[in-house]
């Protein structure tokens, strides 16, 4: 199963409407901070328990009281309750994958997919449904074989794959969630083969399940109980289910979506990516739908919708679909194009970090959903530029042009101890808390990389030479980490003693690092971007996030104290922001966050006029934001990377053309630095704002005028609120 466009589309426009979920549910981490049934942050003098029945000590809790009677009843009706109420044997683990089954069952056995007094058997309306239309007496030239339950409500289980138990289970519904093109020889586990866990986690979790089930209708616990449709409805939400992420990025809970959603496949290159909205998030409620289902025959034709059977059944599933569904409530979710899309190509998006090499992102797909991808990135017979340079072996040793056999054994061995050092690194920082200790590690394996005193002599010409390559992914990882870990560094030493001058040039100076390692990771996973666009909502957040903390290091007060301390700066002026900018520029710019939508051949010429001002502005103000930095003063642009004599500048690649010239003229931001102003915190300043609006034209593409991340970058520079 997939979707395909029934248009032309451009970048940069919505193929869905908001989608509510089928089911969704809090990690349990944000059960006692956000609310459980539309995921925003708790107001700290109102929390609402679920309306009935009354507990002193609720686990859910909810913003107002509509969020708690839209979400109440399923909550009670559910087993969630039971289950939450229940220890978990594994102290640490998350129930929100369980929680979500548990609602999903439930809601599957009320619209009648499922008879619930027939273990989970498919109902008489479920048994209807597979056969309408006459499509299904062909199924097996459009799914895979399998067992009873392979799909419920539409939704794949993928519990062959999972579980190992091919024979087991087959087709109930039709909606197929992912629609991988999975290999049925690599797919199958067994209890002696799950490296991974995930066998034992199923098990596990449909045990508790069941358990949970079995307490709310009142009957006795039997470890011999069947649990099969626990274990299925688990594996949907295993293949189905997406991480909903808050404004700031962070992960607070999962979520199950129908089939508008669903069948869109993988890629490594994808041509759409999506967002999550809040229910009353303005703007998007005119937006069509403008993608639809198909299917592929088992010779690799497609089957179009002009099949009327087809089409009947398609259309009986989406009306079950909201039937199943919150009644609205829950993390929406909107697939937008981010490339062209031509009527009747495939829409993909990406299940997987696209900043991962392709081994990485092949062995994290397998995983988690047991496919092997075979997108156009994957199946290129070479390595395209991104994946060369985020995995290229010249990366750890750029004197070896020819390895033999010997020496790529050690490379792979060095780059296993890098990321082992990396990553227990960053732990001292995330884990513990320990920002200086991860900034001292990493910062040394970057500038000198690994050198192994134990290691065997024919083995000490590869570690000696172990540094990794500015734009390899563990760099872009370690800029990330060090980016965060010198920004908690600078508040953590104002909030101490922010009286003292010494204290107050610290943070100053820690503030610098974390700004330039900001902007050395957006231009760093920029370089990737001109090569692979599908990178653009990663990127759009890197230059966001550089230009904030370069207008957070500019607007810092502590400047002042160069003044008082009689530090040597250039000369000094009253510094607004309406001088710094190409008034064209700036004013399309200003446009761009109005409620127009700019056509995607304007913000194209958009991004190529600010980048050429980027680039113009950097070499003014790198060498002061590395000053005495021994890692990043290795690095000579953090922009244009032909420095490094293995990778095209941007000359090279022609991004210029058709760039217009840039002044520096006026704009009409309303923020300004107040008091006296260097040289070098004006050029800053200017950078943030360039950065900004860079990181706003690329997110405008991806995530659209109303997402978060554009009311933020207008908050920045216009003082709205976000």
């Amino acid at each position: 199963m997939e979707m395909r466009a029934i248009e032309d589309v451009e970048a940069g426009r919505d193929v869905t409407p908001p989608l509510p979920p089928l089911a969704f549910a809090l990690h349990d981490t944000y059960l006692h901070s956000h609310c459980s049934a539309c995921f925003s942050p708790l107001p700290l003098n109102s929390r609402i328990a679920p309306t009935f029945p009354r507990n002193p000590h609720p686990v859910l809790l909810y913003c107002s009281a509509q969020c708690s009677a839209s979400d109440s009843p399923l909550h009670l009706r559910s087993p969630e309750r039971h289950l939450l109420s229940r220890p978990s044997a594994d102290a640490d683990s998350d129930s929100s994958d369980l929680r979500v089954a548990l609602r999903l069952l439930y809601s599957l056995e009320a619209s009648g997919i499922i008879s619930p007094n027939d273990g989970g058997l498919p109902s008489d309306r479920e048994k209807m449904m597979q056969d309408h239309g006459g499509w299904m007496s062909n199924r097996d030239k459009l799914i895979q074989k399998g067992g009873f339950l392979s799909r419920i409500g539409g939704l794949m289980s993928n519990h062959d794959k999972l579980i190992g138990n091919a024979d087991a289970l087959s087709t109930v519904g039709g909606i197929s969630s992912n629609s991988k093109k999975l290999i049925p020889n690599e797919a199958v586990l067994s209890m002696e083969n799950d490296d991974d866990g995930i066998l034992e986690k199923i098990s596990a979790g449909a045990k508790a399940m069941a358990a949970a089930r079995r307490l709310r209708d009142g009957l006795e616990l039997d470890s011999n109980f069947n649990r099969l449709i626990e274990e299925v409805v688990l594996c949907i939400v295993v293949t189905n289910a997406v991480e909903v992420q808050d404004d700031a990025g962070c992960s607070v809970g999962i979520a199950v979506y129908d089939v508008t959603f669903s069948w869109i496949n993988h890629s490594c290159s994808p041509n759409a990516c999506y967002r999550f909205v809040p229910r009353w998030c303005p703007g998007g409620g005119d937006s069509r739908l403008m993608i639809a289902p198909a299917v592929t025959d088992g010779g690799g034709g497609r089957v179009g919708l002009e099949d009327t059977g087809l089409s009947r059944f398609i259309h009986c599933y989406l009306c079950v679909s909201c039937n199943v569904g919150c009644g609205g409530y829950g993390p929406r979710v909107v697939v937008r194009s981010i490339k062209a899309i031509k009527e009747g190509d495939e829409v993909s998006i990406a299940y997987t970090d696209l900043l991962q090499p392709k081994a990485m992102r092949k062995s994290d797909l397998w995983s988690k959903y047991r496919f092997i991808c075979h997108c156009t990135r994957c199946c290129a017979w070479s390595l395209d530029h991104a994946d060369q340079i985020l995995q290229d072996t010249s990366a750890v040793y750029p004197d070896s042009s020819n390895p033999s056999s010997d020496q790529n054994f050690y490379r792979d061995e060095v780059v296993s101890e890098l990321t082992e050092f990396i990553d227990a690194a960053m732990s001292d920082y995330l884990s513990f808390g320990n920002a200086e200790s991860c900034c001292e590690k990493l910062e040394n394996v970057l500038t000198h990389g690994l050198l192994d005193e134990q290691s065997e002599p024919k083995e000490e010409k590869f570690h000696q030479k172990s540094r990794l390559h500015p734009l390899h992914h563990l760099s872009l990882n370690a800029y990330t980490t060090l980016a965060s870990a010198y920004k908690t560094r600078a508040n953590d030493l104002l909030a101490l003693d922010s009286d003292k001058p010494e204290r107050q040039l610290f943070s100053l100076d820690m503030s610098r690092n974390s700004a330039a390692y900001s902007l050395l990771l957006a231009g760093a996973t920029h370089h990737l971007f001109l090569s692979e666009p599908s990178l653009i909502s990663a990127v759009a957040n890197f230059w966001t996030s550089a230009g904030e903390s370069l207008l957070n290091l500019g607007k810092s007060s502590v400047w002042n104290l160069f003044v008082k301390a009689q530090f040597p700066v250039p000369e000094f002026l009253y510094f607004r922001i309406e001088k710094c900018c190409n008034y064209v520029l700036m004013d399309k710019c200003e446009a761009l966050f109005d409620s127009s939508q700019p056509h995607s051949a304007e913000l194209e010429a958009m991004s190529r006029d600010l980048l050429c001002c980027i680039t113009k502005i950097v070499p003014k103000i790198w060498t002061f934001l590395t000053h005495k930095h021994c890692y990043l003063e290795l690095v000579k642009d953090p922009i244009d990377f032909g420095w490094l004599g293995t990778v095209k500048s941007l000359n090279e690649v022609n991004f210029y053309a058709n760039a217009s010239s840039s002044g520096l003229h006026r704009s009409n931001f309303r923020c300004e630095l107040e008091g006296n102003v260097s040289q070098e915190r004006m050029i800053i300043f200017q950078l943030g704002v360039h950065c900004l609006l860079y990181g706003g034209v690329l997110a405008n593409v991806c995530y659209g005028q109303d997402s978060y991340l554009i009311r933020s970058i207008r908050s920045h520079l216009y003082g709205d609120s976000a």
